[in-house]
């Protein structure tokens, strides 16, 4: 049986309470915020506007009750035609931590998928190249049983129609859009060995300004091939996978998630030192972990914004057959963390009552780490190291 995500369940909960006449299009009216969480985690239209809640068959409008009635909720307090809900952190926290079952799932699923451009390639070496990745992190998705999905870049409808399966098999065509090169035109030109090397001159330029100059010439070697893979895939499955996507020798999303997974990882080894030379003593079981520690505003959008939700972006992944929004979610999520890290100091002096709040925050981020890692090898991608 599939878990219900964490925000699904809120809405659930909420609506239970309210009214009795609800469907799943009503989970609508509860909106989950993504920015500016300190004015509040959700919202809903006040209860006296008749015209969204006639129909649903109210049972109660006091505020009160309904947060007593919803074990998550702290307060809701109404802010204009609003009704603005602010969860209880701590035990948020607490229930991602010690009593979810937040491991990081791999697919169950074992769907038969087809790439048709390896038997009738575009004239596009590049599109066929997009089809391609797209086909290889397909995969690792938890997709539909008794289905076959097939994947082409020219005729879908035709190959998908005359692909012969078993009885009882649904058949999903997937059309992978072109990659556009000159006068936002399909490239027909520019065979994948010569993009992937100005990719990898791109990079390297940027890299310079941030490399060491007494790393090792395999492990810089390594580290420019991982950002130039990372650099081809977050351009090929960054937008929806039917929209065609403009030629890019150059991703810098890519680099800037690849940077801040990386300064977790640094992170950790110095927090893992530490422990070993006997400054910091080693991260205790959750059990004994003071999560309500946690109280800077980043460290709420990385639970809320980020860890709670990752299923459900894997979900919409599966359901719309594309992978934009894992791409979307990383940079975010990067985007996140890296204000985090620069405004926030994690690993403090080892003083006796800084204690708690290093090892919650170690927590914290090596939690962020696994999604990084986990969102990555989705897209089929190796986090680095170091930088």
């Amino acid at each position: 049986m599939k878990e219900v995500s964490f925000v699904i369940q809120l809405k659930k909960d909420l609506l239970d309470t309210i009214c009795d006449d609800w469907g799943e299009k009503s989970l609508q009216l509860i909106r989950k915020h993504d920015k500016n969480l300190e004015k509040g985690d959700f919202s809903f239209p006040n209860l006296n506007n008749a015209k969204v809640w006639d129909k649903l068959n109210v049972k109660t409008d006091d505020l009160d009750k309904i947060c007593q009635s919803c074990s998550k909720i702290e307060k809701i307090a109404i802010s204009g035609d609003s009704s603005v809900v602010f969860l209880k952190r701590k035990s948020a926290f607490e229930d991602y931590f010690l009593n979810s079952n937040n491991s990081i799932k791999t697919t169950n699923s074992s769907p038969t998928i087809v790439n048709f451009d390896s038997s009738k390639p575009n004239s596009s070496i590049l599109t066929s190249t997009r089809a391609n990745s797209f086909h290889q992190a397909l995969g690792n998705l938890d997709l539909a049983p008794s289905t076959v999905y097939g994947i082409s870049s020219t005729d879908v409808k035709s190959l998908v129609d005359s692909f012969q399966v078993d009885p009882g098999l649904l058949k999903i065509g997937i059309r992978v859009g072109a990659v556009l090169g000159k006068n936002d035109k399909k490239d027909e030109e520019t065979d994948f060995t010569t993009y992937k090397e100005k990719v990898y001159e791109a990079v390297k330029q940027l890299d310079e300004e941030r490399c060491d100059e007494n790393e090792d010439i395999k492990d810089a070697e390594m580290r420019l091939e991982t950002l130039t893979a990372a650099s081809i895939q977050f351009s090929f499955l960054g937008s929806n996978i039917s929209n065609p996507v403009k030629m890019s020798t150059s991703n810098p999303n890519s680099n800037f998630v690849l940077y801040n997974s990386a300064r977790i990882k640094k992170l950790v080894r110095t927090f893992d030192q530490h422990v070993k030379n006997g400054d910091y003593s080693p991260l205790p079981p959750r059990a004994d972990i003071k999560f309500e520690v946690l109280t800077e505003i980043e460290e709420w959008e990385l639970l809320f914004n980020f860890l709670l939700p990752y299923g459900d972006i894997l979900t919409e992944c599966a359901r719309s057959l594309s992978f934009h929004k894992l791409v979307n979610f990383l940079v975010s999520l990067a985007s996140t963390y890296s204000r985090y890290y620069n405004r926030v100091k994690t690993l403090k002096d080892p003083l006796p009552h800084l204690v708690p709040i290093i090892h919650a925050r170690v927590c914290l981020i090596k939690e962020v780490n696994d999604i990084f890692d986990a969102g990555l090898g989705i897209l089929n991608l190796k986090p680095l190291s170091r930088m």
